[in-house]
C-alpha cells in the first residue's frame, strides 16, 4: 500500500477522538458523543483492517449503539476484494452497506502561495455565532463537531471573513505524518465567488508550513474542480470507504 495512503487510512480512524469518546476494541474503535447525538460523525464504529468475522463486528456495534437508541454505523476503509463477505454479514445483521462516493484527493507537496482575495483568513479559538447564521444554519451538531475539535492544539479552524461577515470555513487537522481537510463549507448566500478557492489555497499553505501531505474527501464535482484547480490531485487508493447502517 502507498504509505500516503495508509496515513490517511489512519487518520480517519483516529480523527473522532477530537470530539466524541472512544471505546476501543481487537477490530477498532467505536465512537459516542452523549452531548451530540445527532451528528452521524460522532456516533460510528471504524474498521481499518479485514476481519474474517465481519457479522460479530457488525453485532458488537449493534448492541453497543442499540443500548444508547442509536442506529448502528460502522465505516469501513478497506479493499474492494471484501466486499462481499461484508455485503453478507451486513444482510445477515438485517442492515444495509453502502459504498461511499466520495473520492480522495491530495496534495503530496503543498506549497505556500500568496492568495489574491478580499477575505480575511482568522484561525479562530473561540466560536463566532456568526458562523451558524452565514455559513452552517441549522447544523447545529456541526458546531458540536467543530467547537469540541477546537480545543486540540493539532485542530485549526479557519473562516473566511468579508468585510466582518463569515461567509466560509474550513478545517485543518494535523495527524502527526498527514494534514486533513475538511468541513469545508461556504454560505449559500456566497457560492460562485470564488471563495472556497481561495480558502483551499490558504489552508495548502498551512500544510505546506507544515512540510505534510494535506488530503480531503469530497463528491461534489464543482468542488472537485476547484480543488483541482488549487493543486490538488484525484486519487485511486487501494481502499474504499463501506457504510453499514441499520437503524
Amino acid at each position: 500500500m502507498d504509505n500516503l495512503f495508509q496515513h490517511i487510512k489512519t487518520a480517519q480512524g483516529l480523527y473522532p477522538r477530537l470530539f466524541a469518546e472512544e471505546t476501543k476494541l481487537p477490530w477498532g474503535s467505536l465512537f459516542y458523543n452523549p452531548r451530540n447525538t445527532l451528528s452521524i460523525e460522532a456516533n460510528h464504529g471504524v474498521v481499518l483492517d479485514p476481519q474474517t468475522d465481519y457479522k460479530a463486528v457488525l453485532q458488537q456495534a449493534t448492541d453497543f449503539y442499540g443500548e444508547k437508541e442509536l442506529p448502528a454505523r460502522v465505516y469501513f476503509y478497506l479493499n474492494s476484494s471484501e466486499e462481499a463477505a461484508l455485503q453478507a454479514a451486513a444482510e445477515a445483521m438485517g442492515g444495509t452497506l453502502t459504498k461511499s462516493p466520495l473520492q480522495l484527493l491530495t496534495c503530496r507537496e503543498p506549497k505556500e502561495k500568496n492568495v489574491s482575495t478580499p477575505l480575511q483568513f482568522v484561525h479562530i479559538t473561540e466560536w463566532d455565532r456568526g458562523i451558524n447564521e452565514h455559513i452552517i444554519g441549522e447544523n447545529l451538531h456541526l458546531e458540536g463537531i467543530l467547537r469540541g475539535s477546537m480545543a486540540h492544539e493539532t485542530y485549526t479552524l479557519t473562516v473566511g471573513y468579508l468585510f466582518g461577515t463569515p461567509v466560509t470555513m474550513a478545517s485543518l487537522w494535523d495527524d502527526g505524518e498527514v494534514m486533513r481537510i475538511s468541513n469545508v463549507m461556504t454560505g449559500d448566500a456566497f457560492r460562485g465567488c470564488g471563495f472556497a478557492g481561495a480558502l483551499i489555497l490558504h489552508m495548502l499553505s498551512l500544510a505546506a508550513a507544515k512540510g505534510k501531505p494535506a488530503y480531503l474527501f469530497a463528491d461534489n464535482p464543482v468542488a472537485i474542480r476547484v480543488y483541482e484547480r488549487d493543486g490538488m490531485t484525484v486519487e485511486q487508493p487501494d481502499f474504499h470507504l463501506y457504510i453499514f447502517a441499520k437503524e
